[in-house]
């Protein structure tokens, strides 16, 4: 193997230490030829093994990297030594500044990348900084990225080899090769730049299957104690263990030690970078599992773990058999996992209950059969309602994991996703927009349909793209509005009752555990309460990340609160949301029955826009007297900085204040002021949703307003006991879908109408969307909506 050249303005030798024991005359292959030792003679040989920073890494720490501690364990085993470095949480600039004080201090004579797709960016980065302090040092860098894309890494990084598949054995044979004075060349799986800088693939190494002949990755390499402790949250782990849904208890993830039992997927979703997984799925045996995580029990005395498999309880056997290994040797372990929907049963479920499984994360993505179909995941959707009700019922507490802008994606897909979903109620969701990432099959979808921008993979950028091969970028943000996460309502105690701060910071947890924002407002104002900007901050220390206040800002108007809510504002208060019931005083004044109300408010909400950026949201209740001036109610609310409007028929989304089913304007009337309302927010970049409206009757032609609750399947609302209730549900108790409705195309997502308001009117003003466009309607109205 040629020397590697050094990166463009790298400093000449003299400027920065080579290794200790590489003559700078002989590239490391060529020098190992001319000096081949005698056998049996292993020169012990020093390797540095990093990984380097990943853009936004996740909020919860489970451990330094599993694949350098794994390589790590493999050369140790061999007699090698190893330092080890992951700079995961680190930024490029921390890693830059300290990789020359690792070399200086080690003097390490192989260095090694472990890269993935997200960090190449940041590993590229890493192999420069090398070059330019330590020229003479061999890099070697491996993983899934460099893995697919050798020659990418050879042009953008002064890289001397690339391991191409699994490294377990390759890196080894490579320490050795350079210890004994071997041939590079004769090292399968490698792919070299020769010293005339053209590069040379060596034989294709088979895939390793031995699993169980794989040391533990070896944790001792890093600091885990420290590293562990320094991300415990334990003020967040003692807000939560006052929780309890059901049987259910949430488990705090802010600090893990991840464990790996297969390798692999027996399935092949478009979208994952297993996606061209070839071969059997390959596993640990039970006792190496458990004989692992006893150890790292031992060394560490953590007792709380993630395993890392995308399908843990596949096969159904095999978790059996592991739970079984656990729950006999004792281990009072906590844990959590993914898997699929219809890779449970009620036997598993229990046993890995007792086991001291947590929480189960379910990797539905869609709940569309035509979607799933399309991504290759192949889930029956009808498998994920009950999965979820069993594991609630065996005390595990799960989580509901989708994406948005699969392949074949599109509103109506979206609405039958939505229409499942409501029925679900996880614990925890989380929804991620579909990302396209290297070597997937959606990858060469996207590459085909032109998604890709030429040179993508030589930008040091890592951020995945959003897949947009089917719906462009406005679509995509329009479906993403169809699935949002979870909102929660935590109604504000009496700030003169016994026990009222207990109750609301209680709510407040039950918030940050089942995720997303949290509402605090309802009967009481939580501008009344002294503690507010005290009770913001703790808050913010238990977790959460996204406050919004339901007041009527009056008190907002008073330099003195505004100060003091504005002191911990930045931390976590998303904005305010405010009630309102006119645009004129009079007839507002007469709605709350305060004289002077709307004055205040108005007066709260001028001195929030002028002085915050976090916004005000308009919930503003529709009425017989009022529903004519929604148009110049947009006009007023844009006087006074108002961004985003919500026009409500009947009652909240939070269900704290209904306008009764009489004094209800008709769905015809509601529906066309809304319509004209919306043109005229569009004009001001005012965002505008329809609150208790069904959706066709927001629809004209091409037109098509967007219903607040289509996209608001999982909020809920806590209780006066504690408990979370779905929003949905219960505004589904008090709405009909007439049966006019069944063959209208956006039945699938639609709760229906106020049962209160159908009893008084009937459902004649309501006509289904067609499937098709009828040949004989007006085209104003071909897809949609109110009768003439």
């Amino acid at each position: 193997m040629g020397r590697a050249r050094p990166s463009s303005g790298a400093p000449a030798a003299a400027e920065g230490a080579g290794p200790r024991r590489h003559d700078a005359a002989f590239p490391p292959a060529r020098r190992a030829r001319r000096t081949r030792r005698r056998p049996g003679r292993t020169r012990t040989l020093k390797t540095l093994l990093l990984f380097a920073p990943t853009p936004n890494p996740a909020p919860s720490y489970f451990g330094p990297s599993y694949g350098v501690a794994l390589l790590g364990a493999i050369l140790k085993r061999a007699g090698q030594e190893v330092v080890a470095r992951d700079y995961d949480r680190s930024s490029i600039a921390a890693m830059e500044e300290d990789l020359p004080k690792v070399i200086a201090e080690h003097q390490p004579d192989l260095i090694g990348i472990s890269c993935l797709s997200v960090n190449r960016g940041s590993s590229i980065a890493a192999a420069r900084r090398i070059k330019a302090v330590a020229p003479n040092t061999p890099i070697i860098v491996g993983g899934p990225f460099p893995s697919l894309y050798p020659e990418v890494m050879f042009r953008r990084a002064p890289v001397d080899m690339v391991c191409i598949g699994d490294g377990d054995e390759t890196l080894l044979e490579v320490t050795l090769a350079i210890a004994n004075g071997g041939d590079l060349k004769d090292v399968a799986g490698l792919m070299i730049r020769e010293g005339d800088g053209s590069l040379h693939r060596t034989a294709q190494r088979p895939r390793f299957t031995d699993m169980d002949s794989l040391p533990y990755p070896d944790m001792t390499l890093f600091d885990v104690s420290g590293l562990l402790a320094s991300h415990v949250l334990p003020e967040v782990r003692d807000g939560m263990a006052r929780l309890k849904v059901g049987a259910r208890e949430p488990i705090v993830t802010d600090a893990m030690l991840m464990v790996m039992t297969s390798r692999g997927c027996a399935w092949s979703c478009s979208f994952c970078p297993l996606s061209k997984w070839e071969g059997k799925t390959l596993f640990h045996s039970p006792g190496y599992v458990v004989d692992m995580i006893e150890s790292y029990l031992r060394d560490f005395g953590h007792r709380t773990f993630v395993f890392g498999d995308n399908t843990l309880s596949y096969p159904k056997k095999r978790i059996i058999a592991l739970c079984d290994a656990i729950i006999e040797r004792g281990l009072d372990i906590e844990w959590i996992c993914m898997t699929r929907a219809d890779m449970i049963d009620e036997t598993v479920l229990a046993k890995m209950a007792a086991a001291g499984c947590k929480e189960i994360s379910y990797g539905i993505e869609s709940l569309d059969a035509s979607v799933q179909k399309a991504m290759g995941k192949k889930l029956s959707v009808h498998r994920a309602p009950p999965a979820f009700a069993l594991t609630h019922a065996a005390g595990i507490s799960s989580c509901m994991m989708m994406m948005v802008g699969n392949e074949g994606e599109t509103r109506e897909t979206m609405r039958t996703t939505v229409g499942v979903a409501r029925d679900v109620q996880p614990d925890r969701v989380l929804i991620w927009t579909t990302k396209v990432y290297p070597g997937t099959r959606l990858w060469d979808h996207a590459v085909e349909q032109g998604v890709i921008p030429p040179g993508y993979l030589d930008d040091d950028d890592s951020q995945a793209l959003d897949y947009t091969g089917e719906n462009d970028a406005a679509e995509l943000r329009r479906l993403e509005r169809m699935l949002q996460p979870r909102t929660t309502y935590v109604p504000m105690p009496d700030p003169a009752a016994d026990g009222g701060r207990e109750a609301l910071e209680e709510g407040v947890l039950m918030g940050i555990w089942r995720g997303g924002a949290v509402v605090l407002g309802g009967a009481h104002d939580p501008l009344e309460r002294e503690d507010l900007p005290e009770f913001i901050a703790w808050s913010r220390a238990h977790g959460l990340r996204a406050l919004w206040l339901h007041t009527d800002a009056q008190q907002m108007a008073q330099k003195l609160m505004r100060w003091r809510v504005q002191e911990v504002a930045d931390l976590v208060l998303a904005g305010l949301i405010v009630p309102l019931f006119a645009p004129s005083e009079r007839e507002h004044d007469r709605r709350v029955g305060v004289s002077g109300a709307l004055r205040g408010t108005r007066k709260g909400i001028l001195a929030w826009t002028r002085n915050n950026k976090s916004p005000v949201r308009a919930w503003c209740y529709l009425d017989r007297d009022n529903v004519g001036l929604a148009a110049a109610w947009v006009e007023w609310l844009h006087g006074h900085g108002v961004r985003e409007v919500s026009f409500i028929f009947g009652a909240d989304p939070a269900g704290w204040h209904a306008v009764p089913a009489a004094e209800l304007p008709s769905v015809r009337e509601a529906g066309a002021a809304v319509l004209q309302a919306w043109r005229a927010a569009s004009a001001l970049d005012i965002a505008v949703d329809a609150v208790g409206l069904p959706e066709c009757v927001l629809t004209r032609g091409e037109e098509s307003l967007e219903v607040h609750e289509l996209g608001r399947p999982f909020d809920e609302l806590v209780s006066p006991g504690g408990t979370p209730e779905g929003r949905s549900a219960a505004r589904r108790a008090d709405k009909t879908l007439p049966p006019a409705c069944a063959g209208c195309r956006v039945a699938a997502g639609c709760e229906g109408v106020w049962t209160d308001y159908l009893a008084l009117r009937g459902d004649h003003e309501l006509v289904p969307i067609p499937t098709e466009p009828r040949r004989d309607a007006d085209p104003a109205w071909q897809i949609g909506t109110l009768a003439r």
